[in-house]
């Protein structure tokens, strides 16, 4: 039976007038009125064969509640609520998504054009590196997600022929051991199942210790990248006229290398690090990290510094994060930056003779702490180059003849919060 109520005839069975009629009818409907109602589904008979329309002949509306492509689409006007393509999406000529980019694409159509899509991402990559600890230093960027994005660690192989020490996979911003292999025990660890998930923009290190000397390390990792839209905090520049004295710095330690650590941290330092152009630090629990430079029979006329402190979670003992101090032997003058004890969302601005000081909101944003000596004044001054917090040093006697800087981080008796540096400059 036909949709028009027409009965199939068996051969040689009369056509009745009527039942002729109505075929004619339902051919006029088909061609003239509009199109035919369907209760079932339209399934070709094979897969990939046929089209709907054609380029020169096509259909003017196509009204629908989801859409399933596996392959190209192409449009210069994109209307939808929801999306899923799983090889690339051209609008107005251009690619925006491929395989590679956004899983699911969320529109509030219409958009006009051009069209600039900002979706929910998630990247899966892979890579593996055959770390020399003979050439190379620990630790090692293994990778860093792009800006915006969070890691999550899927599934991590560490394999080392040394018979001593250990190689562990660490994210420094989450401050969380990923994997780990003890050398003394094992030959190769792996976890097929990591899901580990780092902070946004949080790179990936590997670290090792105590290994033979010449012993080599083969890493394979398999990760996801995810948009959070966080972006990494940028960077003020140690030349900027508002902080830069009259000539310019004699000094400037931008921490690019381990090198220059080295060179900065004359006086000693401990689990001190560079990263991406930072001073970091990694000391463990009950123990603090630092980095101390002390030129003797030298004074600063000036002195600044780029820093952030990304987290506090707690500070009672030792809470000072920088330190700079100008000593001639006799009288000395020195301001610090600390966490207040009191309240741990604020830092303080101190006067280290008087011990004075002046609070200001926490930010895991850059602060510019500058001490400038022939004033005797020092400012702190905020990501946006606002003045958060301004004293006056007053001296005070010690018998040293040296100008001195101190960077902390501790998480040593009851302290626990973290120290970056962008760079330190001093004016002789």
């Amino acid at each position: 039976m036909s949709w028009k109520g027409i009965p199939k005839k068996e051969f040689g069975v009369p056509l009745f007038p009527e039942e002729w009629n109505a075929v004619v009818d339902a051919l006029d409907e088909l061609y003239w009125k509009g199109g035919a109602t369907v209760g079932r589904d339209i399934i070709p008979d094979r897969d990939a064969r046929y089209d709907i329309g054609k380029r020169d002949r096509r259909f003017r509306n196509v009204f629908a509640l989801f859409g399933y492509f596996d392959n190209a689409v192409q449009t210069s006007a994109l209307n939808a609520d929801t999306g899923n393509f799983t090889t690339s999406l051209t609008v107005g000529g251009k690619e925006v998504l491929t395989k590679e980019d956004p899983l699911n694409v969320y529109i509030q159509a219409p958009l006009p054009l051009p069209v600039k899509i900002v979706a929910e991402e998630v990247r899966r990559k892979g890579d593996s590196w055959l770390v020399d600890t003979a050439v190379e230093s620990s630790p090692k960027t293994l990778f860093t997600p792009e800006a915006g994005y969070k890691p999550k660690l899927k599934s991590w192989l560490l394999i080392c022929d040394s018979n001593t020490g250990e190689v562990w996979l660490y994210f420094p911003i989450l401050r969380k051991t990923a994997g780990w292999l003890p050398c003394s025990v094992l030959k190769k660890a792996s976890n097929p199942n990591c899901l580990i998930e780092g902070y946004a923009n949080d790179p990936m290190l590997l670290y090792w210790n105590g290994v033979g000397a010449g012993s080599k390390v083969l890493v394979q990792l398999t990760w996801e990248e995810e948009y959070t839209g966080i972006m990494p905090p940028e960077r003020l520049d140690p030349n900027d006229p508002l902080w830069m004295p009259a000539g310019g710095w004699d000094s400037v330690w931008e921490f690019d290398s381990d090198a220059e650590l080295n060179d900065f941290a004359n006086a000693g330092q401990q689990y001190a690090y560079t990263e991406d152009g930072l001073l970091k630090f990694n000391p463990p629990s009950g123990d603090y990290g630092c980095a101390v430079r002390s030129e003797s029979g030298v004074y600063y006329t000036k002195a600044a510094t780029s820093f952030r402190v990304p987290s506090v979670v707690s500070a009672s003992n030792l809470p000072y994060v920088v330190i700079i101090l100008k000593n001639d032997g006799s009288t000395s003058y020195g301001a610090m930056v600390a966490i207040n004890t009191s309240d741990p969302s604020k830092l303080q601005l101190v006067d280290y003779g008087s011990g004075s000081a002046v609070d200001f909101a926490w930010s895991p944003d850059s602060f510019v702490l500058v001490v400038d000596f022939a004033t005797n004044t020092a400012r702190v001054y905020d990501q946006n180059k606002n003045v958060v917090a301004e004293i006056t040093m007053t001296p005070y006697s010690e018998s040293i003849d040296a100008s001195e800087i101190y960077i902390y981080e501790s998480k040593y008796d009851g302290d626990d919060f973290e120290t970056e540096v962008d760079w330190v400059a001093v004016k002789r």
